[in-house]
């Protein structure tokens, strides 16, 4: 359970950066459909690997969790998801936040994990 929690607080440690209810509603009101159905997509993926990871912690332990470098930017997190990738064909055809989150604690995985 201990990892469910870590998981929660990594995503929702990016708070500062995510968009505010204002925000959402200008995308709505401009009717910016590309961008708010991504900004949807991303938050129902992000609770689809939250589910993941308490199943995989119930079944397997714990999951490793992500510790992004002070100063990491959302762009460096697509470049690391990007080149994992096409560096891993096989792994296409699972769900893209498992992946996702695979790109990621690769390369920023926790200390002491």
């Amino acid at each position: 359970m201990k990892s469910f929690f870590t998981i929660v607080l990594i995503f929702y440690s990016c708070i500062s950066q995510a968009l505010t209810g204002n925000e959402l509603h200008e995308m709505f009101e401009k009717n910016d459909k590309a961008g708010y159905v991504r900004y949807i997509q991303g938050i129902m993926d992000t609770q689809a690997f939250i589910a993941t990871a308490v199943r995989s912690n119930k079944e397997f332990g714990a999951m490793p969790t992500i510790c992004p470098p002070s100063g990491s930017t959302y762009g460096q997190g697509v470049d690391l998801i990007k080149k994992y990738l096409y560096e891993h064909p096989e792994s296409r055809n699972n769900p893209a936040p498992l992946i996702a989150h695979n790109a990621l604690v690769t390369v920023w995985r926790c200390p002491a994990e």
